[in-house]
């Protein structure tokens, strides 16, 4: 018991993003050849923090903490139906795959709002920084060298690097600070060749342009918009017709796109067959996909995932998850623009970081299967609780 209260804060939270930064940059080299346990590990730690919080409070004051309970009740309430759900359908229908994997994965939200709260806003950008740039390497390393990810879909933590990426010219706003941040991004698209990848990376563009212009005059919605389109139309332009030509060339991804059609509407149907509630999570995530590959390939009967988490909240969860996930979504957007035109210059590139991450997170979800795998779902998780902290604490301090 001595022993766990003389653990500091620093290492408590600390201590398991490191591990779990690890993991990530290791994952596009050691694939599949990893166990559960590797693959689960970082959910296990968030859930260790989470205990230990609740240990060392208890210890110390013989009461257990809310875990910002008034602050996060949407996402309690989400994670609630995940987890009844899953084990309503595994004790009663006696189901082996359920959406248990995608509740575990919302630990790391509650991790990262702990993570946020109490090392409080210098220390996390002190930590969050480094190893999100180091964590970023090996992963462009893994997705340049295709043969080393094992067919793990690596690219799709790609995410992490570009918002890293345009974190100088957030805290300069400069031309220079522009192209080197441009470059960069241009070096990334050619590393990933993916269509999700240029999506994410035209977004972000567009994000840091628009908060250049929102920052210097917020009020006038008109003036934002003519300014970014000066820029951002030529560049748009320029990024499409990369794209247009690498595509038809063959030498990037076509994305599957009648197999993922064929998954959004399917689910599409099954949250039309009950769109108030869906199932309440008590049915399988997966799909079974004897139509599509018996009419295509002459394949045996397989079950795979929607390929869309936004879907699966609605198609599974009905208009009461998938409302719960839009309104917590809004409100990280409606407190972050509130925010960052108040706060001070030293937070407010980090704060766009944050944000910028989060959204693209909200790409990546709508077009992939993120929260089935528990590594990058709980990662995805992570940072939606960062952001979430620090609105939290920014708004206190006003």
């Amino acid at each position: 018991m001595r022993l766990v209260l003389s653990i500091s804060n620093r290492v408590l939270y600390i201590l398991p993003a490191l591990i779990s930064a690890m993991i990530i940059g290791m994952w596009p080299f050691i694939g599949r050849s990893s166990t559960n346990i590797i693959k689960y590990l970082p959910v296990f730690m968030a859930i260790m923090i989470i205990v230990m919080y609740q240990v060392v409070s208890y210890m110390k004051t013989n009461q257990l903490k809310t875990l910002y309970l008034r602050q996060n009740w949407i996402a309690y309430l989400l994670f609630l139906m995940y987890i009844g759900g899953s084990f309503f359908s595994m004790l009663v229908f006696g189901r082996q795959i359920t959406f248990l994997s995608q509740g575990m994965v919302m630990f790391g939200f509650f991790y990262g709002f702990l993570f946020g709260t109490g090392l409080g806003l210098e220390k996390v950008k002190g930590v969050i920084i480094p190893l999100v740039f180091l964590t970023s390497v090996p992963i462009l390393i893994g997705v340049a060298i295709q043969d080393w990810g094992h067919g793990i879909p690596h690219h799709e933590f790609i995410y992490l690097c570009i918002p890293i990426c345009l974190y100088p010219y957030f805290k300069k706003f400069n031309l220079k600070s522009f192209l080197f941040s441009f470059i960069g991004i241009l070096i990334i698209m050619y590393i990933s060749g993916k269509n999700t990848t240029y999506i994410i990376c035209l977004i972000s563009l567009l994000f840091a342009l628009f908060m250049r212009s929102y920052l210097r005059d917020y009020r006038s919605l008109i003036k934002i918009l003519f300014r970014v389109a000066i820029i951002a139309i030529p560049i748009a332009m320029g990024l499409f017709s990369i794209w247009y030509e690498l595509y038809f060339s063959g030498q990037i991804s076509t994305g599957n796109l009648d197999f993922r059609l064929f998954l959004y509407a399917d689910a599409i149907l099954k949250f039309l067959e009950s769109p108030l509630y869906g199932s309440f999570f008590t049915d399988s995530p997966t799909h079974n996909m004897a139509d599509y590959f018996g009419r295509f390939l002459q394949e045996k009967y397989l079950y795979l995932p929607t390929h869309s988490d936004i879907l699966d909240l609605f198609a599974h969860g009905g208009l009461l998850a998938g409302g719960l996930f839009i309104a917590m979504i809004v409100k990280l957007f409606r407190n972050f623009f509130a925010l960052i035109v108040s706060e001070s210059i030293e937070h407010r590139a980090f704060h766009m970081l944050l944000m910028l991450t989060v959204m693209n997170i909200l790409i990546i979800i709508s077009i992939n299967p993120i929260f089935n795998m528990p590594i990058n779902g709980v990662l995805c998780w992570f940072f939606i609780g960062l952001l979430s902290s620090m609105n939290y604490q920014l708004r206190r301090q006003l």
